[in-house]
């Protein structure tokens, strides 16, 4: 038993404690800096007022380009498969936009069937390009039969006529960003590679003459 008169002992407090009670009593009285941190509002208005690193990248916008995906198509003399879209001046080669939830080589074998009314086995990837406004991916499909050629079917809702063409003259049918792809495009299968561009819009027209610079990656065994 406790002796009469005796104080009992109160329990220690763990600092937190003791520092959210004396918070507590001083917010009560009007004063908000506890006892036991004197410099604790003021440290913590502070940190308040200085640009947290976090605010300063949630205000930078990642970059979303749009993505395409095409396929290189050849002849039996070399020629390569030039489409003409209703809906541009130049020509282009057969392919389309990704849409949502595909990858771009199911996109690819979706436009060539949608475009050319075709279902050949596209191959593996030739040109990963890189804009500013779009990201390219650029398949090989390969040297289409006599069969083949003859059995291609336009969709006239997006294409006016198609062509089996020379490179070189491809280059002057095709659209400025897509010279510098084309000779990669060529590249690359001949050397049985994938390879990587980077398209950067140059004002130097001496040096880039179509208006885009072309700046090759490391190519990688395709």
């Amino acid at each position: 038993m406790e002796s009469v008169g005796k104080k009992r002992a109160r329990p220690r407090q763990s600092f937190t404690a003791q520092f959210e009670a004396e918070i507590v009593e001083l917010c009560q009285r009007g004063d908000r800096t506890p006892r036991s941190e004197p410099a604790a509002a003021t440290r913590h208005q502070q940190a308040r007022q200085r640009p947290h690193r976090l605010d300063r990248v949630s205000e930078l916008t990642p970059a979303r380009p749009l993505v395409s995906s095409g396929a290189a198509f050849f002849d039996d003399e070399g020629r390569i498969l030039l489409v003409d879209p209703i809906y541009r001046d130049l020509w282009n080669l057969p392919g389309g936009g990704v849409d949502d939830g595909e990858t771009p080589h199911q996109a690819c074998v979706r436009e060539v069937r949608e475009e050319l009314g075709l279902t050949p086995p596209i191959g593996g990837l030739l040109l990963t390009a890189w804009t500013p406004a779009k990201l390219y991916f650029v398949f090989d499909g390969g040297v289409l039969s006599a069969r083949q050629r003859a059995e291609i079917t336009l969709s006239p809702d997006e294409l006016a006529a198609h062509a089996f063409v020379p490179a070189e003259q491809a280059r002057t049918m095709l659209p400025d960003p897509l010279r510098p792809m084309l000779a990669e495009v060529l590249q690359a299968r001949a050397d049985g590679t994938t390879r990587y561009l980077e398209l950067i819009r140059s004002t130097d027209r001496a040096a880039a003459p179509g208006g885009w610079r072309g700046r090759a990656g490391p190519s990688a065994p395709a």
